[in-house]
């Protein structure tokens, strides 16, 4: 059963992506620093793709990143970026965390993006919108 799983959200990720992701596009987006395909995320949050490797008790469908990497491979295949990764990354991070789950669930529903910072807040130069201390987003 879990391999039919796999194989189905594969073979609609592969679909989607052949029909959408053209070089245009593609190029189109790198003259946006920070931009992504934002009509792709949609039909790619219709699909459940930001749930995949989320917990069930974070909102998502409990696959394990082992389901997503074969999704990863086939986005980065053709150079796509979404903000896919971070989001379940960061949503793993709570959920093991046991720490606002209402955020991880806004994660896997793709009414939330998020992504880890690898600097202390200001380092970089930015202000982080939102910091984890203490067992607390803040």
């Amino acid at each position: 059963m879990e391999n039919d799983v796999f194989t189905m959200l594969l073979d609609q990720a592969t679909r989607l992506l052949d029909s959408e992701v053209t070089q245009e596009r593609l190029k189109t987006l790198l003259e946006e620093p920070g931009a992504f395909d934002q009509a792709l995320w949609e039909k790619a949050i219709e699909l459940g793709w930001p749930a995949i490797a989320i917990a069930e008790e974070g909102g998502g469908l409990g696959l394990g990143f082992g389901a997503l990497a074969p999704l990863l491979q086939e986005m980065g295949q053709r150079t796509v970026s979404l903000p896919l990764t971070q989001g379940c990354v960061t949503a793993a991070a709570l959920v093991e965390g046991g720490v606002a789950l209402d955020v991880a669930g806004q994660l896997a529903s793709g009414e939330a993006i998020a992504t880890l910072a690898l600097a202390e807040g200001g380092d970089c130069g930015l202000s982080p919108a939102v910091a984890f201390s203490g067992g607390v987003l803040k």
